[in-house]
């Protein structure tokens, strides 16, 4: 009976990690597609404003977009502009942050120090969308904290209450191993040793099914693979490492 809801518990934590993971990644991917536009007046003088714009630490990436290729990606997108004879786009850049700076306190400071700049004209930038990412993200990481906590809580009850049911079951074997002459802590790391290899099996086994129902989804859909993805090995071992580590460290501070 303890050993299904092992099995339960730990298929449980490890449909978590991979939901946790997966939700960090979009929100990843949510937080590095924003982008600052800057378009220019027509007396703009860009390469002194690129080096301006350039001095600004928190920028990644700049892109100058001039009036000729501003004008071809509109048509490609909407068509024959309403003034077939003349160019009415303006020259801008396109602004990439630094990952640590995409958040919106960073993203202000810098897009108010750029308006203030000569030559620009406007900024486009989506703000709400950056704060709403920003707050989701916030909210995420402490739901995902404390799902951890709760989680790490239950395998820990579930690794010490197997552990104390085992050491009754053996009681009579321990026993006699210790009239043999065999001492308290060569018994401990053999109990340790033997729920370390339980556990290490079983959690090895949930990541096999993990990845075969991942892989199940990737065959029924191959878009899935564009924002669904596996656990790293960092995490498997992690996953692997802890659920196979307690019960040994366990089995060698109880009492037997």
């Amino acid at each position: 009976m303890n050993k299904v809801l092992n099995f339960f518990l730990f298929f449980v934590i490890g449909i978590f990690l991979l939901l946790d993971f997966n939700g960090f990644k979009f929100l990843t991917h949510l937080k590095e597609d924003m982008e600052v536009r800057i378009f220019l007046t027509t007396d703009a003088k860009t390469d002194s404003l690129r080096k301006k714009i350039r001095k600004e630490k928190k920028i990644d990436t700049l892109i100058f977009i001039n009036k000729e290729y501003a004008l071809r990606e509109f048509e490609k997108e909407f068509g024959t502009p309403f003034i077939p004879d003349k160019n009415p786009l303006p020259a801008s850049f396109r602004i990439l942050l630094k990952p640590k700076y995409k958040n919106p306190k960073y993203l202000n400071s810098l897009t108010n120090s750029i308006e203030a700049m000569s030559g620009v004209k406007k900024l486009i930038y989506g703000k709400e969308y950056l704060k709403n990412v920003y707050t989701i993200n916030i909210y995420f990481a402490w739901i995902s904290a404390g799902m951890s906590g709760l989680l790490f809580f239950l395998i820990l009850f579930s690794i010490i209450t197997t552990s104390n049911q085992k050491a009754l079951i053996l009681k009579n074997e321990t026993s006699m191993l210790k009239s043999f002459g065999i001492s308290h802590w060569k018994l401990k790391i053999k109990f340790g040793f033997k729920a370390f290899f339980e556990n290490f099996v079983l959690s090895t086994v949930i990541i096999g099914i993990l990845y075969c129902i991942y892989k199940l989804l990737l065959g029924c859909n191959q878009t899935y693979s564009l924002f669904l993805f596996f656990l790293p090995i960092s995490l498997i071992v992690g996953f692997i490492g802890v659920l196979s580590i307690l019960p040994f460290i366990i089995s060698l501070i109880r009492k037997i």
